[in-house]
C-alpha cells in the first residue's frame, strides 16, 4: 500500500511513552487517513469526544488511568466504537479482564508492524458491517403482516435482502415477521417456515433457553439486547452468531424489534486459542528459570494415537538439562521424536501409565526400573491438558543399588557397626553438601529473578528498537531512506544497546564473588541490591523507602551515610546481596499477594532502616503486606516452611520456603549477627543486627 491509498478512518492511539508512541504514529499516518495519539487516557478521551473516532489503539499500562479503564468508560458511552489493547506483559488477568469488558483484540509487544495493520484492517471492516446493520433499524414501520410491511418500506426488504448480514424484525409480542434472503440462505430454509416462533427452531437446544430469556426481557423493558448462541447452518453444522435487537417505535408506541446477527465461529476460535496462548506463555513465563536450573529431570510429552484412537506412542517436546544429564539422551537428538524411534525397547508399563495420566488428567507418583537406560528412576507424572503429560524424574539407582547390597549383607556385628559408623560420616558430609547445594541453589535463583528483572527493563528499548528497524524498512520501501534518517535510527539505536550494555555491567557487579570477607558499607550494599529490583518494584506500584540514622524518611536511593554513623561491617558481600534479596523479594510478594484483595486508596510501601546501638548497626525491612497467620512465626525461619501457597512465591527459594532459611543461616552463621521478625501493624518487619567493624 502506498501513501496515498490510506484507509479513510481516524484512529486514536494511546501511549505514554513519547519515543514509542512517535515512531508508531509515523507509521500508522502512513495507512491511515487520520491518526490522533495522546500521551494519557484522559487525553484521548477528549480526543474521541472532540473529533469522533473509528477505532481506539491504547496501550493497557499506563500511570494514572490504565487503557483497561479507558476500555471501560469508552464502551459505556460509545458502545459501537472498537478497542484494540497493546501490552508488553502476558498476564493472563489482563486478558481476561479485557475480554469481559469487550476489547476487540488484545496484541503482545513488541508486535510485527504487518500483523498490527492486518489486525486493524480486519477490526475496521467489521465495524463497517456493523454500520450497514444500523441502517436496518425501523422507526415508522407497523406492520400487521409480511405483505403490509413490504408495501409501507419499499426500500426496506431490497436493502434488507441485500446486505451480507442476517436481519429479521419482530412484532410486540416477538413472533418474526420478516428474514431476510441471508437468513434463509444461511439456515437452508423457505421464509414462510421461519415466520412467527419458527426462526427458534434452528437455535442449539443448548442455547435456546439461555436465548429466550433474554430476548423476552428486552420485549418486556422495551431494551436493546444481544446474544451469542449457536445456529444451525444449512449443512447441519453449528455455528456461533451474535445476535444484536433494538425496539422499534411509533409515536411512542412498542411495536417491536429489528436485528441482526453475523457469523462469529471464526472470532470465538481465536478468542479461545488467544486465551489459551496467554495461559501458555504466562506459564512458560514463570517456570522457565526453574525448568532450566532445577536438579530433577523435567519433560513434557505428548501422546500418539492410531486410526482407533486408542494411544500407541508418545512424542518428546521437551525436556531439561537435568533430563539429558540423567539418561544421556540429548535434547537436539530426542525432542520432536517418538520414543519409539529413541528406546525402541522399552516396557511397555511406561505408555501404559503415561497414557492413563494424559488422558485422566489426573497425577501418577512411581518407582520404575528402565532396561534401555539400565537405570532406576523415581517419577511424578501430571497432565497439564488433555493428551499432554509431564514427567518430574529422579535418578534413584544408586539408592537402590545401596539397598539392594544392604539386604544382601550378612556380615558379624563389627563389620555392621563399621559400615554404620562410615554411613553417619557420609551422611554428615552428604547434610553439608545439601545445605551448600541449597545455598548455590537460592544464588541460581536470585541471578534468575535478576535476569528477569534486566528482560522487563529491556522490554522498552527492545521494542523502540524493533520501532527503529521497522521504520528503516518502511523508509526504503517508499523511497525516503536518506542520510539523515538512516544515521537518526542508528545513534537511537546505539543509545539505547549502550544503557542496557550498562545494566549487564551492574549485574555483573552485584553477582562478583570474593573469596574473602571485608568491610563494606551496609547501606551501599542495601541499595545495590534495592537497585536491580526497583524496575519489578515501580512495576507493582511499591515505594521503596529509607528510614537512615535518624534522617527523615526518603526514597532508599537518595539515603546516605552520615559521616559520623560508622556504618561498617564485615560481610562477604555476595551472601549479603542474596540475604537482603531475599528479604525484600519476600515482602515484595507479601504485598503483591496482598494487593488482589487490598481495600481502595492501599500504597503498598516496603521501608529499609538504618540505625547505630553502641556496637552494633540495626537494619530493619518493614512492609505493608498483611503480616503473618496466626501460628506462622515460630516456623518462619524453618527450611521448607511458607506462608504462600504453592506457586505463589517467586522462583526456587521464596516458592518452596527456603528464603527466609537462607537469610538467617548468612546473616547468623557467617556475618555473626542476628535476624528476627516480628508483625507489625498491617505488615511484618525483619530485623538483622550486626556487630560493627573497623573502616577500611
Amino acid at each position: 500500500m502506498s501513501k496515498t491509498e490510506r484507509v479513510e478512518a481516524t484512529l486514536v492511539y494511546v501511549e505514554d511513552l513519547d519515543l514509542e508512541r512517535t515512531q508508531l504514529s509515523r507509521f500508522l499516518g502512513d495507512h491511515f487517513s487520520r491518526v490522533l495519539p495522546a500521551a494519557s487516557a484522559q487525553e484521548a478521551y477528549a480526543l474521541i469526544e472532540a473529533h469522533g473516532a473509528d477505532l481506539v489503539l491504547c496501550d493497557v499500562r499506563m500511570p494514572q488511568e490504565d487503557g483497561l479503564s479507558l476500555a471501560k468508560r469508552i464502551r459505556a458511552r460509545y458502545p459501537e466504537l472498537p478497542v484494540v489493547m497493546l501490552s508488553a506483559h502476558n498476564e493472563t488477568e489482563y486478558l481476561a479482564e479485557a475480554l469481559r469488558i469487550g476489547v476487540r483484540d488484545f496484541l503482545f509487544k513488541p508486535v510485527e508492524l504487518a500483523h498490527l495493520l492486518a489486525v486493524l484492517n480486519r477490526i475496521l471492516e467489521e465495524s463497517m458491517l456493523n454500520k450497514q446493520y444500523a441502517l436496518l433499524r425501523l422507526h415508522n414501520l407497523e406492520p400487521q403482516n409480511l405483505d403490509e410491511m413490504v408495501r409501507l418500506n419499499r426500500y426496506f426488504k431490497p436493502l434488507a435482502d441485500a446486505a451480507p448480514i442476517m436481519a429479521w424484525v419482530a412484532d410486540a409480542q416477538g413472533s418474526a415477521i420478516f428474514l431476510n434472503r441471508s437468513w434463509q440462505a444461511f439456515v437452508g430454509r423457505e421464509a414462510q417456515a421461519l415466520l412467527d416462533r419458527g426462526w427458534l427452531e434452528d437455535i442449539h437446544p443448548e442455547d435456546r433457553h439461555a436465548f429466550d430469556e433474554a430476548y423476552t426481557q428486552a420485549l418486556k423493558q422495551r431494551l436493546p439486547f444481544e446474544a451469542e448462541y449457536r445456529l444451525r447452518r444449512n449443512d447441519g453444522t453449528y455455528r456461533w452468531v451474535y445476535d444484536h435487537g433494538v425496539p422499534r417505535f411509533e409515536e411512542g408506541r412498542f411495536e417491536g424489534m429489528v436485528g441482526a446477527c453475523i457469523d462469529i465461529t471464526e472470532v470465538r476460535w481465536a478468542r479461545e486459542a488467544h486465551e489459551a496462548y496467554a495461559r501458555l506463555q504466562a506459564s512458560q513465563a514463570r517456570y522457565r528459570a526453574l525448568f532450566e536450573t532445577m536438579l530433577n529431570g523435567f519433560a513434557l510429552h505428548e501422546l500418539v494415537f492410531d486410526d482407533e484412537g486408542r494411544p500407541v506412542d508418545y512424542r518428546f517436546l521437551e525436556v531439561n538439562p537435568a533430563f539429558e544429564t540423567m539418561t544421556g539422551l540429548r535434547a537436539d537428538r530426542i525432542v520432536g521424536h517418538l520414543v519409539s524411534e529413541v528406546l525402541p525397547d522399552l516396557e511397555p508399563t511406561w505408555l501404559e501409565r503415561y497414557a492413563h495420566v494424559a488422558l485422566g488428567g489426573g497425577r501418577m507418583v512411581f518407582e520404575e526400573y528402565s532396561r534401555e537406560l539400565d537405570k532406576h528412576f523415581f517419577i511424578s507424572a501430571f497432565s497439564p491438558a488433555h493428551g499432554l503429560f509431564a514427567v518430574l524424574m529422579e535418578d534413584i539407582s544408586e539408592r537402590k543399588r545401596i539397598q539392594g547390597a544392604l539386604e544382601e549383607q550378612t556380615v558379624e556385628l563389627e563389620s555392621l557397626n563399621r559400615e554404620l559408623m562410615e554411613r553417619v560420616e557420609r551422611e554428615v558430609k552428604t547434610r553439608q553438601e545439601s545445605e551448600r547445594a541449597m545455598l548455590q541453589q537460592s544464588r541460581i535463583s536470585m541471578m534468575g529473578e535478576m535476569l528477569s528483572a534486566i528482560a522487563h527493563h529491556w522490554r522498552q528499548p527492545l521494542s523502540a528498537i524493533a520501532l527503529y528497524i521497522q521504520g528503516v524498512r518502511e523508509a526504503f520501501i517508499y523511497g525516503e531512506l536518506d542520510r539523515k534518517t538512516l544515521d537518526r535510527a542508528v545513534n537511537q539505536s546505539m543509545a539505547l544497546i549502550q544503557g542496557m550494555s550498562k545494566t549487564i555491567d551492574e549485574l555483573r557487579g552485584f553477582l562478583s564473588q570474593k573469596e574473602q570477607s571485608h568491610a563494606c558499607c551496609a547501606l551501599e550494599e542495601v541499595k545495590q541490591v534495592a537497585q536491580l529490583l526497583q524496575p519489578q518494584l515501580d512495576e507493582q506500584r511499591i515505594a521503596l523507602v529509607g528510614r537512615c540514622f535518624g534522617q527523615p524518611e526518603k526514597p532508599l536511593s537518595d539515603c546516605v551515610c552520615a559521616p559520623n554513623s560508622r556504618g561498617w561491617v564485615q560481610a562477604y558481600p555476595a551472601e549479603f546481596h542474596q540475604a537482603i534479596f531475599n528479604l525484600l523479594a519476600n515482602a515484595r510478594d507479601a504485598i503483591m499477594l496482598r494487593a488482589r484483595r487490598a481495600p481502595k486508596g492501599y500504597r503498598a510501601q516496603i521501608a529499609v532502616g538504618f540505625l547505630i546501638r553502641g556496637d552494633r548497626e540495626e537494619i530493619w525491612i518493614e512492609d505493608n503486606g498483611g503480616g503473618f497467620e496466626e501460628g506462622a512465626l515460630e516456623h518462619l525461619f524453618e527450611p521448607f516452611f511458607s506462608t504462600k501457597e504453592r506457586g505463589q512465591g517467586v522462583g526456587v527459594v521464596t516458592g518452596v520456603g527456603l528464603g527466609l532459611y537462607l537469610a538467617k543461616v548468612i546473616i547468623e552463621e557467617q556475618m555473626g549477627g542476628t535476624l528476627t521478625a516480628e508483625p507489625i501493624k498491617g505488615g511484618a518487619r525483619f530485623k538483622i543486627v550486626l556487630p560493627l567493624t573497623q573502616a577500611p
